[in-house]
């Protein structure tokens, strides 16, 4: 899968090889950060939640939780046995998942349009944000404590609920979607640049609040998706939004 090559390539170019590129080079951060914030931005976007929120999400939170559990006790023993290594960061890296990886290699073979697809795709997910959490909560900045950052990711979420309540309102008034439908296909692309405007205020927000940058990347996109009532229109969007 052609991530994999740009994964090796960017692994030639750094320091543990060629050492073309320099890792704390302030343009390359900004836009590595840019680029996996998309990466998670398209992940929530191309996620259904309606594949994974019912009877069987309660499977999926029980397979995450024993994953933790396990990772935590590998941890604990390599704790114990001397190694200078926190149980419970291990634990957070242990279960996290590449989703930004994982989406593309899903989406080029086909496997996104299909149930199993969207459940494997769920389960990766929650591997994906819940680690952004504990990472955010459990680990908070020096001038933070746990219970101020998970207020600052409530807030987050809240601001996102809104959104996307605002979003789903907006398509269920005929008139509103009528006008939107006239801009977004004119040089205005208005759906667009409303995307992009609420994925970077969501990104502002999380940076303001010292929280990882591409869960609230991965918010904007679950936002977005909430209102793909047309399937044709969301299908239009994505490839405008994939060419951008």
């Amino acid at each position: 899968p052609s991530v994999v090559l740009e994964i090796l390539l960017g692994v030639a170019l750094g320091p543990l090889a060629l050492g073309l590129v320099a890792p704390n080079d302030e343009v390359i951060a900004v836009l590595a950060l840019l680029g996996v914030s998309l990466l998670l931005f398209f992940a929530g976007l191309e996620l259904d939640l309606r594949a994974i929120v019912n009877p069987r999400i309660v499977r999926l939170a029980l397979a995450y939780v024993l994953s933790l559990a396990l990772a935590l006790l590998v941890g604990a023993i390599l704790s114990a046995a001397g190694m200078d290594v926190s149980p419970l960061y291990l634990m957070v890296i242990l279960t996290a998942t590449g989703l930004g990886v994982l989406l593309p290699i899903m989406k080029d073979a086909g496997y996104l349009q299909t149930e199993l697809g969207q459940v494997i795709f769920g389960a990766c997910a929650i591997a994906e944000v819940v680690p952004l959490i504990l990472l955010s909560t459990v680990f908070p900045p020096a001038d933070s404590d746990v219970l101020h950052q998970a207020g600052k990711i409530v807030i987050l979420i809240v601001v996102a609920a809104v959104a996307a309540l605002m979003i789903l309102r907006s398509s269920d008034n005929p008139r509103v979607s009528r006008r939107l439908q006239r801009l977004e296909d004119t040089t205005a692309q208005l759906r667009v640049r409303a995307t992009f405007l609420l994925l970077l205020g969501l990104a502002a927000l999380a940076t303001r609040f010292e929280i990882e940058v591409i869960f609230a990347a991965f918010a904007a996109g679950l936002v977005v998706g909430a209102s793909r009532h047309d399937a044709l229109a969301h299908t239009v969007q994505l490839k405008k939004l994939e060419g951008a």
